[in-house]
């Protein structure tokens, strides 16, 4: 977790860490590796989503070109998966935000 970001502004024992920060910069081995902006985006404009919805509609367009059965059975695991993929990135979603709720100052 060293690599996280700090989510809003906080205070370390000695040191006022800004958001976006490592909470332990100053130690010179510890950087954020990510954005808090990365973190902020919301579940439309994620990759994985819009892969898996584009997945789950072609997938079954194809499904005419060979015997039904097994396009059938390829059509019910692939959406499997991106029900999954969905619920998964939303519950995600989900934590980071409850967790920013309890990080922000002031609550």
């Amino acid at each position: 977790m060293a690599s996280f970001p700090v989510l809003g502004d906080t205070r370390r024992a000695h040191l006022h860490v800004r958001r976006g920060q490592c909470y332990y910069t100053g130690d010179s081995l510890n950087k954020s590796l990510v954005s808090p902006q990365n973190l902020d985006k919301p579940l439309t404009k994620s990759k994985t989503v819009w892969q898996w919805i584009i997945t789950s509609v072609i997938v079954p367009v194809l499904a005419v070109f060979d015997d039904w059965r097994v396009q059938l059975a390829i059509v019910l695991i692939v959406a499997g998966f991106a029900v999954y993929a969905i619920k998964r990135r939303r519950d995600i979603t989900k934590v980071y935000r409850d967790l920013k709720l309890d990080l922000e100052p002031g609550t």
